[in-house]
């Protein structure tokens, strides 16, 4: 087995602290490591966790590679390729918040990186604090393809060589109170080594909250990582003491996931919800996780999309959810967005068809909204709907909304120390979401698994538990539409480019889906000029869709439309038509159809 020697030769932060002038202290200090990779365990071809802009049709990948050299294990592997939407397409970067934010104290980090001999990369490996508006550069390093390396600008006297392992070492310390940001790098490649280099970081950066490794190529090239090592020696924060959270129900609990993770294997874990799942409560809770249950080689899948609710949820649950295989513990969060029983109880069903044994945890998000229902003694609509299936269901449901609103009530915060809008939790909203998060699963990640019962009688007989998209290919083409793969567009929101959608933008296209079925629709994406649907069902009379809505006008997103619900169960065939009539502030009559939807 290979011995990992990053923590070797980093020295660690004690040493590193005295390389950038630190001196000894009374205070109590802590070394809190925030990230430590070594692939030799992974299977190859496995991609971690922080990838975005990797087409794998056109060969941009991001990945475990085997090992090609003597004396070397796995490692992570970068493949860059001309074309892509963005230069700097594919990249991978890692997050830091709560016990992981490095806001003070001295960072050290360390990795190995090596470039191919037979198609070299240009690359960074760069740190940023990106706490409020536009990230401030912390240190940055420049790969160049021809073996020049810069860092934050400076040219380094050393070259990074095609085809040899170098080691990177690098120190600094951070924080408001730093004045000098200088950091210390060495770098080491056999019997070559470059020791006592300065270079400076962004006088306005104070926080370490990203790491990044970005490549940015006109060209196929390749470039490997390997043990990849950061941390943090600081004073140990004080831990203060709150109440713990408890307005929860906790049902069946959570102990078949408990049981996954303490069998130290593959377990995966997956967020679902709108755009308060894209935020940064998230981190927390997944850093828990790891830290609590360190043998548990844990998948987390994101799937939270902004401005979208439950009913589009049980559609897109089999491809954005359980996509990779079984889900073992499952966050569920439609209670802003919305979303009724007949949707909420189909992404529960499918769920729980697809794997048995999943734990679900459903979870009431807070909003100005739910605040003011919450004051007059009032539980929200929505969350009664929700909390139907969860009771059906003996699903645990988090009262999050109701712990804010009463934090409120009594005095302790105000809506500002949670949120800057009426929905969507700033860094201290999602502090408080992820501590909730954090006492309910120490408290209910204990409990011997129970057995699961067999799924009780629909609710809806009509809920969405067969949904799923049905694919582009699967439409006839009447006229009109055309199919646009990687199809992209600037203004645009919750969705990054590109997508392949079957599309057209004059009036009169057509085409037909058959499908199976009680209920159909599409996944679309709008904008400026979002054209007006035409629909008929098995030659039923036609009926009107506007696409375009106040939104439309500021940028691209993507939209669901479903267009019915209760038909009888069976085969059917939906036409489709772009109409010749438009709404008056739209541009044009464009209809551009990611999926198309049944259950």
């Amino acid at each position: 087995m290979k011995v990992c020697t990053v923590c070797r030769r980093i020295g660690l932060a004690v040493a590193a602290a005295l390389l950038v002038g630190g001196s000894a202290t009374t205070a109590e200090m802590e070394t809190k490591v925030l990230l430590h990779e070594t692939y030799e365990k992974h299977v190859p071809g496995k991609i971690p966790k922080g990838v975005s802009g990797a087409d794998r049709a056109k060969g941009a990948v991001i990945e475990v590679a085997a090992a090609e050299l003597p004396g070397r294990s796995n490692s992570l592997m970068f493949v860059d390729v001309p074309d892509m939407p963005h230069t700097y397409y594919p990249f991978r970067e890692l997050r830091f918040t709560g016990k992981k934010l490095a806001d003070s104290g001295t960072v050290s980090f360390a990795c190995d990186v090596r470039n191919s001999p037979e198609a070299p990369a240009r690359f960074d490996v760069e740190m940023r604090d990106w706490s409020a508006g536009a990230y401030k550069n912390l240190p940055k390093l420049e790969f160049a393809a021809d073996g020049m390396i810069k860092a934050n600008g400076k040219l380094v006297p050393f070259r990074l060589l095609p085809g040899e392992w170098t080691t990177v070492n690098l120190s600094f310390k951070i924080g408001e109170s730093v004045e000098d940001k200088a950091y210390q790098l060495r770098l080491t490649a056999g019997s070559r080594e470059l020791t006592g280099f300065t270079a400076r970081y962004a006088g306005n950066a104070h926080r370490l909250t990203w790491l990044g490794f970005v490549p940015y190529n006109d060209r196929k090239a390749t470039f490997y990582i390997d043990n990849v090592h950061l941390e943090v020696e600081r004073e140990k924060p004080e831990v203060k003491p709150h109440e713990l959270y408890t307005d929860y129900i906790a049902r069946s609990g959570l102990g078949r996931s408990h049981a996954r993770l303490t069998e130290r294997g593959d377990v995966r874990v997956a967020f679902m919800g709108g755009s308060v799942t894209t935020r940064q409560w998230r981190n927390p809770v997944m850093e828990y996780l790891e830290e609590r249950f360190p043998e548990a080689n844990i998948d987390f899948i994101m799937a939270g999309i902004g401005g979208t609710g439950a009913d589009l949820g049980a559609f897109r649950l089999p491809k954005h959810v359980f996509g990779r295989g079984k889900v073992d513990l499952f966050f569920l969060e439609f209670a802003v967005n919305g979303g009724g029983v007949r949707a909420m109880e189909g992404i529960v069903r499918q769920a729980r068809r697809l794997n048995p044994d999943v734990d679900i945890v459903m979870m009431y998000f807070a909003s100005t909204g739910h605040n003011k229902t919450f004051e007059k003694g009032l539980i929200p609509g929505i969350v009664q709907e929700h909390e139907r299936v969860a009771d059906h269901y003996g699903i645990p449901a988090l009262y999050l909304y109701r712990e804010i609103a009463q934090r409120i009530k009594d005095e302790k915060i105000q809506w500002g120390d949670f949120a800057s809008d009426g929905v969507h939790p700033h860094q201290g909203g999602c502090d408080m979401y992820a501590q909730c998060i954090g006492d309910f699963l120490a408290a209910e990640l204990n409990a011997s698994p129970i057995p699961p019962r067999p799924l009780p009688q629909r609710l809806d007989p009509l809920c969405y538990e067969n949904g799923t998209f049905v694919a582009l290919e699967d439409a006839e083409v009447v006229r009109g539409f055309e199919r646009l793969p990687k199809w992209t567009c600037k203004k645009t929101c919750n969705f990054r480019p590109p997508a392949d959608v079957l599309a057209c933008t004059e009036a009169g296209a057509e085409l037909r889906v058959e499908f199976a079925g009680t209920a159909v629709g599409i996944y679309a994406i709008v904008g400026m000029d979002a054209g007006i649907i035409e629909y008929s069902i098995d030659g039923g009379d036609p009926r009107r869709v506007d696409l375009f809505d106040h939104y439309c006008s500021r940028f691209h997103r993507p939209q669901h439309k479903i267009f019915a619900s209760d038909l009888p169960a069976g085969k059917h065939t939906i036409t489709i038509r772009s109409s010749a009539e438009k709404n008056g502030k739209s541009e044009g009559h464009a209809i551009r159809i990611m999926e198309f939807m049944a259950n």
